[in-house]
């Protein structure tokens, strides 16, 4: 006996199963959209502590800032976990400044909050 010749009871009713696509699909979207929002404010701040850096004080706050983008972005690894394959976290931000640019990962993680910020939120709010 195939799948195909398995009484009708048995099987999930078209219906919710779409139901549950449609659950699922809606979950995806606004775990991103809030991602999304965060990222935005992770960008703020950082470009806060770019124009600060021309006074001098952005020295200062620079680390809190990429702590802030590490933040978000773990959050975000967290998010996506939960739906597929665990997503490891790299290494703590480097203190020194220096040493955090040259961090392979907080580039990647720089560049992220800039995509996930502006085209994110973007498709988040135009679905």
């Amino acid at each position: 006996m195939s799948t195909h010749d398995a009484p009708r009871a048995t099987r999930p009713w078209p219906a919710i199963a779409r139901a549950r696509a449609a659950l699922d699909a809606l979950d995806h979207l606004v775990g991103g959209l809030g991602t999304a929002v965060l990222a935005v404010a992770a960008l703020l701040w950082l470009l806060v502590t770019a124009a600060l850096f021309l006074v001098g004080v952005g020295v200062f706050i620079t680390p809190t800032a990429l702590r802030g983008v590490r933040i978000v972005a773990n959050r975000e690894r967290t998010r996506l976990s939960r739906w597929g394959r665990k997503i490891l976290e790299p290494e703590p931000v480097p203190a020194q400044l220096r040493a955090a640019v040259r961090d392979s990962a907080v580039r990647r993680e720089l560049c992220w909050v800039v995509c996930h910020a502006s085209l994110g939120l973007f498709l988040g709010l135009s679905r």
